[in-house]
């Protein structure tokens, strides 16, 4: 995992790195990422990652965690068996994942531009516009 901005608010913002091993593993990157928000009192954090060829915008809050995927794909087995992991372990109470197509590009691949957009925009938010109903 590596820290993208320092910024003060609410949500940390961070880049998890590829999941080449098990150290590196997405469910292993999200604990890492709840023990940081954890030690620095936030509330929640932004990040991007790359889980079997999809890039991905992740908002943790709380025990709650949303994924976007710009493409709107959510296909392929490895995704949702990372997911599952994710449940089994633990991790997050509530998990869910948008497939809205929000960009035109047709390869995952091309939505960084996008997904460093998105982590700006919803890094401006207040908290309360997190806050579940």
């Amino acid at each position: 995992m590596a820290r993208v901005s320092k910024a003060q608010g609410h949500l940390l913002r961070v880049v998890f790195h590829d999941q080449s091993s098990s150290e590196t593993s997405f469910a292993n990157q999200l604990t890492q990422l709840k023990v940081l928000l954890n030690s620095l009192g936030k509330a929640g954090a932004l990040f991007i990652s790359h889980v079997d060829r999809l890039y991905l915008l992740g908002m943790l809050y709380g025990n709650n965690l949303i994924l976007l995927n710009p493409v709107g794909v959510t296909q392929g087995q490895a995704l949702y068996t990372v997911l599952s992991d994710i449940k089994q372990q633990s991790l997050v109470e509530e998990l869910y994942v948008s497939n809205a197509l929000i960009t035109q590009e047709k390869q995952s691949s091309h939505a960084g531009p996008i997904l460093a957009e998105l982590m700006l925009h919803y890094s401006q938010l207040n908290k309360e516009d997190f806050e579940l109903a």
